[in-house]
């Protein structure tokens, strides 16, 4: 299935939506969780095909420290995978030594 990079910006109180693959396709939404279904409708219709039949890879232009928010997110979310593996292997350990 063939995936489609959705890029969106925030413009005043909408984002608008442009796919960069398709010269001439835009839209706009109101909030960024309708970015998807408004995108998917442009693109279907551009195309001549279901919105099911292709992907969507949203990619929101945000500011500087949303980003650094972000990646400091996943970094905990992998910290706390790592703890919780090491937390496993420990108590297998422990509980083999009886």
């Amino acid at each position: 299935m063939f995936e489609y990079a959705v890029k969106c910006t925030r413009t005043g109180n909408w984002w608008a939506i442009s796919v960069p693959d398709l010269r001439g396709v835009f839209s706009q939404a109101r909030r960024l969780d309708q970015v998807e279904a408004t995108a998917r409708d442009a693109i279907a219709l551009f195309l001549d095909v279901s919105p099911k039949s292709f992907g969507v890879a949203i990619q929101p232009e945000v500011p500087g420290e949303v980003t650094r928010a972000r990646r400091a997110c996943a970094k905990l979310v992998e910290a706390e995978q790592s703890a919780e593996k090491a937390t496993v292997e420990a108590a297998k350990a422990l509980v083999a030594k009886g």
